[in-house]
């Protein structure tokens, strides 16, 4: 590296000079700084030359002195802003689509002992769908009650669509209910309480009775109180009201004939008395 030194250029546009005790090498840059006669900064800086043992080498360096201005330009700026009136609106949500029983069968409704009802349902719906497309599923529940528990059972559960249905061991009438329920969405939008939205709606809750002659098999008659009497006959049961009825007038096997054909108060008497 060359130590710095001065030079005075003066008035002159350019100057000449020959620095030596120069190195032979390569590689070599002069960098010219200073200022002129305004005080302004000036600078500049040769390209990159070689020295060579007893030669002169030449080299420029283009120095350039930058005056400061007043004068001012634009921001190139190409960004903008925009202001935002927002409104808001309130909307109502569409009904729920309810599920509906279209269809309900008890077959057998009376049975004997361990011998199962066959229930069989059709269900509708949902008949339409909330804007955010539920709800799309229901759900069928079967509940059984009765006045001398335990109540009957459902098979294979009380959510099948068709199950069968068996009597508790104690004969008895049992209320059998079905009930076609929301599954996707049991949360009020109006009241934010958790459960079925559809309760209550026409057509998704049916209900019948069915009679349980009890476990043991025998026929108690405990469906009808105008037949509460029962008679064993031909593989099954037969109801009758022993107090009226001439073909079992009194009990199961007397039959009224003749000249006392009525059955009046469980006795066989004359027609008409």
């Amino acid at each position: 590296m060359i130590p710095p030194g001065i030079v005075n250029f003066n008035d002159a546009q350019s100057i000449e000079w020959v620095l030596g005790g120069i190195q032979a090498g390569k590689g070599y840059v002069c960098t010219l700084t200073g200022t002129d006669t305004n005080g302004d900064p000036c600078m500049g800086t040769s390209s990159s030359f070689e020295i060579l043992p007893g030669q002169v080498s030449g080299a420029t360096v283009n120095v350039t002195c930058t005056v400061p201005t007043d004068a001012a330009a634009a921001a190139d700026v190409n960004l903008g802003s925009v202001g935002f009136d927002a409104s808001v609106s309130l909307t109502h949500q569409g009904a729920f689509g309810c599920p509906g029983i279209s269809s309900f069968s008890i077959s057998p409704s009376e049975v004997t002992g361990a011998q199962p009802a066959q229930l069989n349902l059709s269900e509708v719906g949902p008949t339409g769908l909330a804007p955010d497309g539920g709800p799309s599923a229901s759900d069928i529940l079967w509940t059984a009650t009765c006045g001398t528990p335990p109540c009957g059972t459902f098979s294979p559960s009380a959510n099948a669509a068709n199950p069968t249905f068996t009597c508790g061991p104690v004969p008895t009438l049992q209320v059998v209910t079905v009930t076609a329920k929301l599954t996707n969405y049991e949360t009020s939008i109006s009241t934010g309480v958790t459960s079925d939205v559809c309760a209550g709606q026409p057509l998704t809750t049916m209900t019948a009775t069915i009679t349980c002659e009890g476990a043991s098999g025998n026929c108690d008659c405990i469906g009808n109180p105008a037949t509460p009497n029962s008679c064993a006959g031909n593989g099954g049961c037969s109801c009758v009201n022993f107090q009226t009825d001439p073909s079992h007038c009194g009990n199961c096997t007397t039959v009224c004939s003749g000249g006392t054909p009525d059955c009046i108060s469980g006795i066989c008497a004359p027609l008409g008395e």
